[in-house]
């Protein structure tokens, strides 16, 4: 019991200072990935995937640490995004803030 309690404790602490800042992704296969398979451009997921990385780093330390290493950890499964891990922290922290609300 004692060990897994340990355990846990550790890899929260992992998770959550591996997520202190916003992580870098190869937007360029990632663009390139999304272009062959929806109707979008390059270009246009280029710009897309750039404007989210910038509202990250303005936003990043409002969102918390949890939150920033499980949306971390999700969205780096497959094609990597910023526009999926902005939209997955804000679901957490409006979704955090409806239950705070309810809790009232």
């Amino acid at each position: 019991m004692l060990r897994t309690a340990v355990a846990m404790l550790f890899v929260h602490q992992f998770f959550v200072s591996v997520a202190d800042e916003v992580p870098r992704f190869d937007l360029t296969s990632n663009c390139r990935g999304q272009a062959t398979n929806a109707p979008t451009s390059f270009g246009d997921c280029m710009r897309d995937e750039n404007k989210a990385r910038g509202a990250l780093v303005a936003q990043w330390s409002r969102f918390s640490p949890v939150d920033r290493a499980n949306c971390t950890r999700e969205t780096e499964v497959y094609l990597p995004s910023y526009v999926d891990l902005l939209t997955c922290l804000e679901i957490a922290r409006d979704t955090g803030k409806l239950k705070s609300d309810e809790i009232q």
